[in-house]
């Protein structure tokens, strides 16, 4: 009999258990479609208090373009200035050498076939595993970066951020099942800082982070300042930065690494980043960036 009446009681226990959690789950369903509902409602208040204009023109977008350019995933440029965003077209994974010719922004994929590297990667290869760029530095995306750089409007972040989901590619390695890569940017030196002030790398490679769900952490340091690489011929950007970084105090350095910046050039900076991260430890250091200089 008290044997009966113990089962009885553990099964009304488990009744209220799996009715609580149900209700739970219809709660949590709940919450996020009003959530939506009223993230909807106020970006259509919002685009009627200030339509949405091209980044690049500052015209106002049509009606369709406003629809869209509201929603995640969508580019906010008009019909007339996407032709300047030039897509980077198949370059050499290993250094994001462009190889053949690139196309307009959205009509194609970017990079090279996998494991098609360039003359100069089969013969020497990289500190780097992987370079993947979205645009090519020139035209619209240029002036677009060069806005975002001087001001550190939070509409060109977005934009920016944009771009490298899009089209930075970050190829999945031995080490990259292990867990989500650590997003690391390329530091600047301190009084780089004070003297240039303006946005920095690490915005960017924080927000790209943050829209990924990766981890983000500042490992290296600047330890000595260099002249800017924007002035220097293609011979001395090579040197320039040769023993410029080093990490920072304490840091732990994860088996596979990210490093996120806004142009690539030459590829020493990042290339020197990626040296001192696989000395440190590093299973497999990959590098995103917006554009790629030619």
């Amino acid at each position: 009999m008290a044997a009966g009446a113990q089962k009885r009681k553990r099964s009304r226990h488990r009744k209220r258990k799996a009715n609580a959690r149900r209700l739970q789950i219809t709660f949590g369903r709940l919450t996020v479609f009003l959530w939506r509902m009223i993230c909807w409602l106020a970006g259509g208040v919002l685009d009627l208090l200030a339509p949405p204009r091209c980044l690049c023109c500052d015209e106002l977008l049509p009606l369709q373009a406003r629809v869209s350019a509201g929603s995640k995933g969508a580019l906010p440029v008009c019909e007339s200035c996407r032709p300047g965003l030039v897509q980077m077209g198949p370059a050499c994974p290993r250094c994001g050498a462009l190889v053949a010719a690139a196309g307009v922004l959205g009509g194609g994929s970017c990079g090279a076939g996998p494991g098609v590297f360039c003359g100069a990667c089969e013969s020497a290869h990289p500190p780097q595993d992987s370079v993947s760029c979205s645009l090519v530095y020139e035209g619209t995306g240029k002036e677009i970066l060069l806005a975002w750089k001087n001001s550190g409007e939070q509409a060109l972040l977005v934009f920016l951020v944009e771009l490298l989901l899009r089209c930075g590619k970050c190829p999945a390695g031995p080490s990259a099942g292990a867990g989500r890569p650590l997003v690391c940017p390329v530091p600047r030196h301190p009084l780089d800082r004070l003297f240039r002030p303006g946005a920095e790398g690490a915005h960017l490679a924080a927000a790209f982070a943050s829209r990924r769900r990766w981890r983000f952490g500042r490992l290296l340091r600047k330890t000595r300042r260099t002249p800017r690489q924007a002035v220097l011929g293609r011979k001395a950007r090579l040197v320039n930065l040769r023993g410029a970084f080093c990490l920072r105090r304490g840091v732990k350095i994860p088996s596979h690494v990210v490093i996120v910046d806004d142009v690539l050039t030459t590829g020493s900076t990042v290339g020197e980043c990626a040296r001192v991260l696989k000395k440190a430890g590093a299973e497999r250091v990959d590098v995103i960036t917006v554009a790629r200089s030619l």
